[in-house]
């Protein structure tokens, strides 16, 4: 008897464990009614975007490809800080014996499942984006309090692009007056009215520097995606043995409490068709 509730009990948590990773949600949707691609998503959320809406047409030029996908990116996503994600028990676990360095967690979340981050996860998924798709010198690039992508166009002229507050490209010029104003210009709207901080971070160029390279970024998601089809696959696998658990053992106890004038319906059904048969004989 308490070898069969003790099966009921590690049943319905094999089935609990399994059934709360996969109704974990990782990131939700912001309600948050404030500036579209910075308080809240536009259109459609990153990870229901056509993944072909990403791909880089046959002889599209650089600059009108970057421009279109940064605008994907910031429409698509929205600014939060980089711990608001979500892991099931399951991954934490799995990635706790795996070691859990590899994943880089204190980066947040990025890539194609991206809901929302800071300047830095959005920087990192456009960079990604644009390295898969042929422009393989784009990478994250930090300013000493924020985060852009720094790519080259079809000419090699290095610009910048700030999928955080939806900036196009523009480029990096060499005369520091004009380069003040060119930024002033392209950040005139922004969403905390801090142009003028924006403007000192990014043209200060001196104290600037790759934020993430391309390589950990991919390494780092590729690990991550392994994670997380492994921790589909055992949490299947445990709500599978769970359910299988709790409906046997639930038998068992409910045979028990029956006692043993208890029959199964199919040999109960059996007996009253023989003693059906028996009384047409007669």
């Amino acid at each position: 008897m308490k070898s069969t509730i003790l099966a009921f009990c590690v049943g319905a948590g094999l089935l609990a464990l399994g059934g709360a990773h996969f109704l974990n949600e990782r990131q939700v949707v912001s309600q948050d009614e404030g500036l579209p691609g910075f308080g809240h998503i536009i259109g459609t959320p990153l990870p229901d975007v056509d993944r072909n809406q990403f791909v880089r047409a046959s002889g599209e030029p650089v600059l009108p490809y970057v421009q279109r996908v940064n605008s994907l990116i910031h429409t698509s996503t929205y600014h939060c800080d980089a711990t608001e994600f979500s892991l099931s028990w399951i991954e934490i676990g799995l990635a706790k014996l795996s070691g859990d360095r590899q994943y880089g967690w204190e980066d947040g979340l990025f890539g194609n499942d991206l809901l929302c981050g800071l300047c830095s996860q959005r920087a990192i998924t456009l960079a990604l984006i644009l390295n898969e798709n042929g422009v393989r010198d784009a990478i994250a690039y930090g300013m000493s309090g924020h985060v852009v992508v720094k790519f080259k166009d079809d000419t090699g002229q290095e610009l910048l692009v700030d999928p955080d507050y939806g900036v196009e490209p523009f480029r990096m010029l060499a005369n520091p007056d004009a380069f003040k104003m060119l930024v002033r210009e392209k950040y005139r709207e922004t969403p905390f009215g801090n142009r003028e901080n924006l403007v000192r971070i990014i043209t200060s160029l001196d104290d600037n520097e790759e934020n993430r390279s391309a390589d950990w970024s991919r390494d780092t998601l590729t690990a991550r995606e392994a994670l997380f089809r492994t921790s589909d696959i055992v949490a299947g696998i445990a709500a599978a043995i769970g359910a299988a658990s709790l409906l046997l053992s639930a038998a068992l106890l409910f045979r028990r409490k029956r006692g043993p004038s208890f029959q199964a319906p199919r040999t109960a059904y059996a007996m009253a068709t023989a003693k059906f048969a028996k009384a047409i004989d007669q």
